[in-house]
């Protein structure tokens, strides 16, 4: 019973603060169905998907620096993905030489402005030992509403990479130092940290030049 009441502090908490790095809203509702959000065109967002066309903009994206060279700390932890499937991250992170793994938030919607992007990342780089998974941090309940909402915006955005949910274990040993979303980490083949984590989020084109780095390494 306080494991649950400190994981569901730890969740308002987020609520709270996340998109704090994208520019200030008034109100981050606790769920956001995956139709355009009102205020999306006020906040400011690197991405280069707009809720409103769908196209892409023409303007340059900044080289994102990644002032990390490796060795730091290993990430270990069982999760689920929204259809309930266990998942080691052992055997996850086994799976590709890098792994990015992105924190967001169904009420976050510079989260869900660069979930297109993210999409197309992880389609582009599929054969390139790389792979994107998604953690939602206010989804800890398969049953739950919010893992529906979840699942709609995934959907709407094409964001079809593997997602998992905040369960416990995931709140006690990922998200002990994140204090906004999105939230991205790269970790190697054995979980651990190769890069400083990203606060906010980005264009593809930002993206995919940070994977092209990590990658070469």
């Amino acid at each position: 019973m306080k494991k649950r009441i400190i994981s569901i502090f730890i969740i308002f908490a987020l609520a709270l603060t996340g998109c704090a790095a994208q520019g200030p809203v008034e109100e981050a509702p606790a769920e956001q169905s995956a139709e355009a959000p009102e205020q999306a065109e006020e906040i400011a967002s690197e991405s280069s998907f707009t809720w409103e066309t769908g196209e892409e903009d023409t303007a340059e994206h900044p080289v994102l620096k990644l002032d990390y060279e490796g060795g730091g700390r290993e990430y270990a932890f069982t999760a689920e993905t929204l259809d309930g499937e266990a998942v080691d991250s052992a055997e996850l992170f086994a799976r590709a030489k890098v792994t990015m793994l992105n924190i967001w938030g169904t009420y976050c919607y510079p989260c869900l402005m660069e979930m297109p992007d993210l999409g197309q990342l992880a389609r582009d780089y599929a054969g390139e030992d790389f792979q994107l998974i998604g953690v939602i941090v206010d989804a800890n309940d398969t049953g739950s509403d919010t893992v529906e909402t979840a699942a709609g915006q995934i959907a709407e955005t094409g964001a079809d990479y593997p997602h998992l949910l905040a369960t416990d274990d995931v709140i006690k040993n990922v998200m002990f130092d994140v204090y906004a979303v999105p939230t991205t980490l790269f970790l190697d083949s054995e979980g651990k940290l190769i890069c400083s984590a990203v606060v906010g989020s980005k264009a593809y084109e930002t993206w995919a030049g940070a994977v092209d780095e990590l990658l070469a390494r």
